[in-house]
Protein backbone atom coordinates (compact mmCIF):
# COMPACT_ATOMS: atom_id res chain seq x y z
CA UNK A 1 0.00 0.00 0.00
CA UNK A 2 1.25 3.39 -0.72
CA UNK A 3 0.06 5.92 2.14
CA UNK A 4 0.59 9.42 3.09
CA UNK A 5 2.98 10.77 5.66
CA UNK A 6 4.06 13.99 6.57
CA UNK A 7 3.41 16.34 3.71
CA UNK A 8 2.38 19.56 4.77
CA UNK A 9 4.37 22.94 4.99
CA UNK A 10 5.20 22.29 1.24
CA UNK A 11 7.73 19.85 1.40
CA UNK A 12 8.71 17.91 -1.56
CA UNK A 13 11.85 16.87 -4.48
CA UNK A 14 11.69 20.30 -5.74
CA UNK A 15 13.81 20.38 -8.55
CA UNK A 16 13.31 16.18 -8.90
CA UNK A 17 14.31 14.96 -12.25
CA UNK A 18 12.70 11.25 -11.72
CA UNK A 19 14.19 8.81 -14.52
CA UNK A 20 11.56 7.71 -17.27
CA UNK A 21 11.73 3.96 -18.67
CA UNK A 22 13.51 5.33 -21.50
CA UNK A 23 16.32 6.61 -18.74
CA UNK A 24 15.98 9.62 -19.75
CA UNK A 25 14.70 12.62 -16.65
CA UNK A 26 11.60 14.10 -16.86
CA UNK A 27 11.82 17.51 -15.80
CA UNK A 28 8.57 19.39 -16.45
CA UNK A 29 4.94 19.00 -13.99
CA UNK A 30 3.28 16.34 -16.23
CA UNK A 31 2.13 12.92 -15.75
CA UNK A 32 5.09 11.38 -17.32
CA UNK A 33 6.92 13.08 -14.46
CA UNK A 34 4.36 11.53 -12.03
CA UNK A 35 4.45 8.09 -13.61
CA UNK A 36 7.96 8.02 -13.39
CA UNK A 37 8.38 9.09 -9.82
CA UNK A 38 5.28 6.21 -9.00
CA UNK A 39 7.39 3.48 -11.08
CA UNK A 40 10.73 4.46 -8.87
CA UNK A 41 8.63 3.80 -5.92
CA UNK A 42 7.60 1.00 -6.58
CA UNK A 43 10.85 -0.39 -7.87
CA UNK A 44 12.28 0.47 -4.85
CA UNK A 45 9.82 -1.49 -2.31
CA UNK A 46 10.43 -4.80 -4.75
CA UNK A 47 13.75 -4.67 -4.27
CA UNK A 48 12.92 -3.89 -0.66
CA UNK A 49 10.62 -7.05 -0.39
CA UNK A 50 13.30 -8.94 -2.21
CA UNK A 51 15.86 -8.56 0.66
CA UNK A 52 14.54 -11.26 3.15
CA UNK A 53 17.32 -10.66 5.88
CA UNK A 54 15.70 -6.90 6.22
CA UNK A 55 12.50 -8.96 7.93
CA UNK A 56 11.92 -10.81 10.38
CA UNK A 57 9.10 -12.65 12.46
CA UNK A 58 7.11 -11.06 15.35
CA UNK A 59 6.15 -14.13 17.63
CA UNK A 60 2.88 -12.95 19.31
CA UNK A 61 2.77 -8.95 18.24
CA UNK A 62 0.47 -6.96 20.39
CA UNK A 63 -2.32 -5.33 18.63
CA UNK A 64 -3.77 -2.14 20.01
CA UNK A 65 -6.28 0.33 18.47
CA UNK A 66 -7.85 3.68 20.40
CA UNK A 67 -9.49 6.32 17.80
CA UNK A 68 -11.43 10.04 18.94
CA UNK A 69 -13.94 12.25 17.62
CA UNK A 70 -12.71 15.72 16.71
CA UNK A 71 -14.55 19.55 16.57
CA UNK A 72 -12.18 21.44 14.69
CA UNK A 73 -12.44 25.12 14.82
CA UNK A 74 -13.18 26.61 11.26
CA UNK A 75 -11.96 30.36 10.76
CA UNK A 76 -11.04 29.98 7.22
CA UNK A 77 -13.66 32.78 5.21
CA UNK A 78 -12.90 30.95 2.67
CA UNK A 79 -14.63 27.95 3.83
CA UNK A 80 -17.43 29.81 5.08
CA UNK A 81 -17.99 30.80 1.59
CA UNK A 82 -17.50 27.47 0.17
CA UNK A 83 -19.58 25.50 2.84
CA UNK A 84 -22.28 28.10 2.39
CA UNK A 85 -22.56 28.38 -1.06
CA UNK A 86 -22.34 24.08 -1.33
CA UNK A 87 -19.04 23.75 -3.27
CA UNK A 88 -18.00 21.92 -0.26
CA UNK A 89 -20.19 19.38 1.07
CA UNK A 90 -19.76 19.45 4.48
CA UNK A 91 -21.92 19.93 7.73
CA UNK A 92 -21.29 22.89 10.12
CA UNK A 93 -22.04 22.32 13.90
CA UNK A 94 -22.84 25.01 16.42
CA UNK A 95 -23.47 27.54 14.18
CA UNK A 96 -26.83 29.62 14.23
CA UNK A 97 -27.45 30.26 10.46
CA UNK A 98 -29.64 33.69 11.76
CA UNK A 99 -26.48 35.08 12.77
CA UNK A 100 -23.55 36.61 10.81
CA UNK A 101 -20.55 34.61 11.29
CA UNK A 102 -17.92 36.14 13.28
CA UNK A 103 -15.57 35.44 16.79
CA UNK A 104 -18.98 34.29 18.98
CA UNK A 105 -20.50 32.72 16.27
CA UNK A 106 -18.35 30.35 14.59
CA UNK A 107 -18.85 26.91 12.82
CA UNK A 108 -17.12 23.80 13.65
CA UNK A 109 -16.81 20.41 11.60
CA UNK A 110 -16.78 17.20 12.79
CA UNK A 111 -13.19 15.14 12.24
CA UNK A 112 -11.50 11.66 13.30
CA UNK A 113 -8.44 10.83 14.37
CA UNK A 114 -6.99 7.32 15.34
CA UNK A 115 -3.98 5.60 16.52
CA UNK A 116 -2.75 1.72 15.82
CA UNK A 117 -0.28 -0.71 17.09
CA UNK A 118 0.52 -3.77 15.62
CA UNK A 119 4.10 -5.67 17.01
CA UNK A 120 6.82 -2.81 16.57
CA UNK A 121 4.66 -0.45 14.43
CA UNK A 122 2.68 2.36 15.50
CA UNK A 123 0.51 4.86 13.17
CA UNK A 124 -1.39 7.09 14.11
CA UNK A 125 -3.84 9.25 11.50
CA UNK A 126 -3.83 12.72 10.34
CA UNK A 127 -6.85 14.23 8.95
CA UNK A 128 -5.28 16.66 6.58
CA UNK A 129 -1.53 17.43 5.91
CA UNK A 130 0.53 17.74 8.78
CA UNK A 131 3.34 19.53 8.64
CA UNK A 132 6.42 17.34 9.65
CA UNK A 133 7.85 19.34 12.49
CA UNK A 134 4.62 18.80 14.22
CA UNK A 135 5.95 14.99 14.25
CA UNK A 136 9.54 15.42 14.47
CA UNK A 137 10.43 18.41 15.73
CA UNK A 138 14.19 19.26 13.98
CA UNK A 139 14.02 23.02 14.66
CA UNK A 140 17.83 22.39 15.58
CA UNK A 141 18.51 21.44 12.08
CA UNK A 142 18.66 17.68 12.68
CA UNK A 143 16.03 16.54 10.46
CA UNK A 144 16.29 19.06 7.62
CA UNK A 145 19.27 16.85 5.85
CA UNK A 146 21.66 20.03 5.47
CA UNK A 147 19.12 22.18 3.67
CA UNK A 148 18.39 25.52 5.57
CA UNK A 149 15.19 25.66 8.14
CA UNK A 150 14.51 28.96 6.51
CA UNK A 151 15.71 30.00 3.52
CA UNK A 152 18.31 32.95 3.49
CA UNK A 153 15.60 35.10 1.62
CA UNK A 154 12.85 34.71 3.66
CA UNK A 155 11.62 38.41 4.14
CA UNK A 156 9.38 37.55 7.35
CA UNK A 157 11.85 34.48 8.90
CA UNK A 158 10.26 32.65 12.09
CA UNK A 159 11.71 33.07 15.22
CA UNK A 160 12.84 30.03 15.94
CA UNK A 161 13.67 30.34 19.72
CA UNK A 162 9.65 30.54 20.03
CA UNK A 163 9.48 27.17 19.04
CA UNK A 164 8.13 24.15 21.23
CA UNK A 165 10.49 22.09 22.81
CA UNK A 166 10.33 18.28 22.54
CA UNK A 167 8.77 15.81 22.41
CA UNK A 168 6.91 15.93 19.63
CA UNK A 169 4.45 13.01 18.62
CA UNK A 170 7.46 10.88 17.37
CA UNK A 171 9.16 10.77 20.69
CA UNK A 172 5.61 9.87 22.32
CA UNK A 173 5.05 7.26 20.13
CA UNK A 174 9.09 6.26 20.68
CA UNK A 175 8.60 5.90 24.31
CA UNK A 176 5.50 3.22 23.90
CA UNK A 177 6.81 -0.05 24.80
CA UNK A 178 7.81 -1.96 22.20
CA UNK A 179 7.51 0.47 19.43
CA UNK A 180 10.13 0.40 16.80
CA UNK A 181 8.96 1.81 13.84
CA UNK A 182 6.44 5.23 14.45
CA UNK A 183 4.37 6.77 11.68
CA UNK A 184 1.74 9.06 10.76
CA UNK A 185 -0.52 8.62 7.86
CA UNK A 186 -1.52 12.14 6.27
CA UNK A 187 -4.65 13.04 4.88
CA UNK A 188 -6.32 9.82 6.78
CA UNK A 189 -10.43 9.81 7.76
CA UNK A 190 -10.24 12.87 6.57
CA UNK A 191 -9.23 16.20 4.62
CA UNK A 192 -9.51 19.31 6.62
CA UNK A 193 -6.25 21.21 4.57
CA UNK A 194 -3.16 22.03 6.76
CA UNK A 195 -1.89 21.34 9.83
CA UNK A 196 0.44 23.53 11.19
CA UNK A 197 2.20 24.91 14.00
CA UNK A 198 0.48 28.01 16.08
CA UNK A 199 3.36 29.28 17.18
CA UNK A 200 4.15 30.05 13.42
CA UNK A 201 0.49 30.71 12.13
CA UNK A 202 0.06 34.20 10.28
CA UNK A 203 -2.25 35.77 8.36
CA UNK A 204 -2.27 38.75 5.98
CA UNK A 205 -2.94 41.63 7.78
CA UNK A 206 -5.08 43.02 5.09
CA UNK A 207 -6.80 39.96 3.86
CA UNK A 208 -6.45 36.96 6.43
CA UNK A 209 -6.78 33.95 4.64
CA UNK A 210 -7.64 35.16 1.40
CA UNK A 211 -4.36 36.74 0.53
CA UNK A 212 -0.48 34.83 2.57
CA UNK A 213 1.17 36.59 4.85
CA UNK A 214 4.60 37.63 3.77
CA UNK A 215 7.35 34.85 3.94
CA UNK A 216 6.30 31.04 3.80
CA UNK A 217 2.25 31.61 4.85
CA UNK A 218 0.75 29.76 1.97
CA UNK A 219 -0.72 27.20 4.16
CA UNK A 220 -2.54 29.02 6.51
CA UNK A 221 -4.65 29.95 3.49
CA UNK A 222 -5.84 26.06 3.72
CA UNK A 223 -6.30 25.61 7.39
CA UNK A 224 -9.43 25.56 9.00
CA UNK A 225 -7.71 28.10 11.29
CA UNK A 226 -5.26 29.00 14.18
CA UNK A 227 -6.75 26.52 16.45
CA UNK A 228 -5.89 23.04 14.43
CA UNK A 229 -2.70 22.23 16.09
CA UNK A 230 -4.46 22.30 19.58
CA UNK A 231 -7.40 20.43 18.23
CA UNK A 232 -5.82 18.11 16.36
CA UNK A 233 -2.06 17.19 17.43
CA UNK A 234 -3.25 17.05 20.78
CA UNK A 235 -5.81 14.98 20.34
CA UNK A 236 -3.05 12.81 18.25
CA UNK A 237 -0.65 12.80 21.11
CA UNK A 238 -3.59 11.91 23.72
CA UNK A 239 -4.06 8.83 21.86
CA UNK A 240 -0.68 7.50 21.49
CA UNK A 241 0.27 7.90 25.48
CA UNK A 242 -3.37 6.93 26.95
CA UNK A 243 -3.49 3.71 28.81
CA UNK A 244 -6.27 2.09 30.62
CA UNK A 245 -6.94 2.68 34.25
Amino acid sequence: MYLQGVLGGQIGPWGARPIAADGSEVADASFAKAEAAGTNVGRLALEALGRPGDFHDVPDPRLAFRTGDLLLRVENVFYHVGALAGVLDRDFVGLDPERPIDDDNMPYVRSRVSYLELGPIAIVTAPGELHPELFVGGYDGSWSFGVPIVAADNPNPPDLATAPPPPYLRDLMDQQPGIEFPMVLGLAEDTVGYILPRWNFELSASAPYLEEASGDHYEETNSVGPTCEAEIVGPMGQLVTWRRP
